[in-house]
């Protein structure tokens, strides 16, 4: 089914940034979340808006178009995801050396984590 994929990752990308955060110690509540997946959605925003248009796009072909659709928005998952850990790990790691060692604000995780995913 075209674009129905992208619905699928923004749960499991939360559900990481959730893990990531009690690995941290950081409280996991609804603000929290919010601010952090608010920051990825503007950071990564551009390149899933238009992968997923373009992997959508194919989809409508059949056959070919399924397949082709479905490996550029695989791989656009799997990137995108794997960034945003990656930038988020290392952006709490530069905060709490910052903090020593103190459990960093929302504000700063999201102002950090925009830095390093750029």
């Amino acid at each position: 089914m075209p674009f129905s994929d992208a619905v699928f990752i923004v749960p499991i990308q939360i559900g990481m940034l959730a893990g990531i955060s009690a690995t941290f110690g950081l409280s996991i509540d609804q603000s929290f979340l919010s601010t952090v997946v608010g920051s990825i959605v503007v950071a990564v925003g551009g390149t899933f808006t238009g992968r997923t248009i373009v992997s959508g796009l194919l989809k409508f072909v059949p056959g070919i178009g399924s397949i082709a659709g479905g490996a550029i928005a695989a791989t656009t998952a799997a990137s995108i995801t794997t960034a945003c850990g990656g930038a988020y790990i290392a952006a709490l790691e530069i905060l709490f050396i910052q903090n020593n060692g103190e459990p960093p604000i929302s504000q700063d995780v999201e102002e950090a984590f925009k830095q390093k995913y750029a």
